[in-house]
């Protein structure tokens, strides 16, 4: 099992990685969205309400209600960029939802936690009493969510991977304790949703912990069917439909993995007004 170092360190590289991506990505998306004019689509308006949609496409790009939603508020397109160290968790930006207030982050992931573990409480342990994986509870200490790159209109409407949802940014922080006792499965389900992984591992339980376009992720109690080490132990599972099934042993091999995933292509920062203005 990888230390607590090493895990913060590859939590680190991961969200670097993809910030680096995304920031190019608004580089190029940001300027097109202040340079749109509602003249070009021969539509009159006011200046006030040309900034106005320009703000509305922006709000609906990251999945947000309004400027309220961050701290600091985005009034202006071009706050993403200026203030993008501070923004880019709040919005997943950089893989990683994470909510600007402590105290909020610490309820949700206590609410969160309660409920996976009344989950497991209806599935009997093949060990006796279910403890959760350590790499994962010290995964959640620092975020909100993990997400992969892209943002969220992104994340939308093309592929998408979203390993673990928790309570973070694509889900606008929401998360219902009722949706989060549904995401706890038994065997069953799993060999259902996961045949191929079900072939080569016996399943005692575990939650759905993210859904994609035709994926579902999962973290789950397994062991191997066959082998020297048939310990039972948590594994991170993807599972991508025709693309197969992806295995992890732990939060650092999956990070590794999860980081190039998905990463937005050059046609995917191309913006025209008639998208900025088409409400």
């Amino acid at each position: 099992m990888p230390s607590e170092s090493d895990i913060l360190s590859a939590l680190t590289a991961y969200r670097e990685h993809i910030s680096t991506v995304n920031y190019r990505a608004m580089k190029a998306i940001i300027p097109q969205i202040e340079a749109a004019d509602m003249e070009d689509l021969d539509l009159w308006s006011y200046p006030e309400e040309e900034e106005e949609s320009r703000l509305e496409f922006v709000y609906g790009l990251f999945g947000l209600a309004g400027a309220s939603d961050t701290n600091p508020p985005i009034k202006r397109a071009s706050d993403i960029l200026e203030h993008w160290d501070v923004l880019a968790p709040q919005l997943a930006l950089d893989g990683a939802a994470l909510h600007f207030d402590p105290a909020w982050r610490a309820t949700q992931r206590k609410a969160y936690l309660a409920a996976v573990m009344e989950g497991l409480g209806r599935i009997e342990c093949p060990t006796g009493k279910w403890e959760l994986p350590q790499d994962w509870l010290f995964l959640i200490e620092h975020v909100d969510s993990l997400e992969g790159p892209g943002w969220y209109r992104l994340r939308d409407h093309c592929e998408m991977l979203i390993f673990w949802q928790g309570w973070g940014a694509f889900g606008s922080y929401i998360r219902a304790e009722g949706w989060m006792r549904r995401c706890v499965t038994g065997e069953k389900i799993l060999e259902l949703t996961a045949y191929e992984f079900e072939d080569k591992y016996e399943i005692a339980g575990g939650l759905e912990s993210g859904q994609g376009n035709a994926s579902v992720c999962y973290i789950m109690y397994s062991r191997l069917k066959e082998g020297e080490n048939r310990d039972w132990s948590w594994r991170y599972v993807t599972t991508r439909g025709q693309f197969g099934v992806d295995v992890f042993e732990n939060v650092v091999e999956l990070l590794d993995w999860y980081k190039n995933r998905s990463q937005p292509r050059e046609s995917d920062c191309y913006i025209t007004a008639e998208e900025v203005f088409q409400a």
